[in-house]
């Protein structure tokens, strides 16, 4: 297990790239989020996915990835993903870093802020019908050192499916509320549950709200294709299927 892939020499010229940042991320954050030294031993039972464990740190379990398919895929670099926590692995899938998080996480990217490369995710709680309550977007530094933590202003709560960073600074990130509203125009009562999509863009150095948009305003019943459904206990979301305008 390491803390990052050494592949020097790129030229600066080339833009930032999921293996790039993991050369630069340096080696001085270990800590509590990498799993240190050592050969993993596999550990699987039949109500939980395969795992890594590390004799060093026995209390990091990363879930085990097999890469699979033709040779040479998926191809040299890193890959990012969040089975339930942050995790990079390498093109073999050995554990490069993990971090382990009390609930789930999704959405683990590169992105720049302050003109320096970044890591971004989103974790929190997913409510059954897919999208996220109780959840925040961590962004850490190249060393995976936490800067700061974004939330949705005004009462909202930051969703799981999307944080983007501007060049200006502002952190976009999609959130939901739920409304009552007349849905009919999609065979449901006249006071039904519906989630109004909500787009903040997020001032990230003061934490202040400087853009907002809502599906509500914006989308009519008549253009999504989804049915009301008194069987389903979600609230209806008109954005998940629409009509092409």
């Amino acid at each position: 297990m390491r803390a990052r892939n050494d592949r020097r020499g790129e030229p600066e010229a080339r833009p930032w790239t999921r293996r790039r940042f993991l050369a630069v991320a340096g080696g001085g954050a270990l800590g509590a989020l990498l799993a240190a030294c050592g050969t993993p031993q596999r550990t699987a039972s039949s109500a939980s996915p395969v795992r890594s464990r590390f004799r060093s740190r026995p209390d990091l379990e990363p879930p085990v990835v097999e890469v699979t398919g033709p040779v040479g895929l998926p191809g040299a670099g890193e890959i990012f993903l969040t089975p339930g926590a942050p995790l990079i692995v390498d093109d073999h899938g050995s554990p490069v870093w993990y971090h382990p998080v009390p609930h789930a996480a999704t959405n683990l990217r590169v992105q720049h802020y302050g003109g320096r490369p970044v890591l971004t995710w989103w974790e929190g709680e997913i409510t059954h019908y897919g999208v996220g309550q109780r959840g925040e977007v961590v962004i850490v530094d190249a060393n995976y050192h936490e800067i700061r933590r974004v939330h949705g202003a005004d009462g909202l709560v930051a969703d799981l499916h999307e944080f983007v960073i501007a060049a200006d600074g502002t952190g976009y990130l999609t959130a939901y509320r739920e409304l009552i509203a007349d849905l009919s125009a999609v065979g449901g009562p006249s006071r039904g549950r519906l989630l109004d999509s909500v787009v903040q863009g997020i001032d990230l150095a003061t934490g202040a709200a400087v853009f907002e948009w809502h599906s509500a305003d914006h989308i009519e019943l008549s253009e999504t294709y989804q049915r009301y459904s008194a069987q389903s206990a979600a609230p209806l979301n008109p954005c998940t299927s629409t009509r092409s305008t």
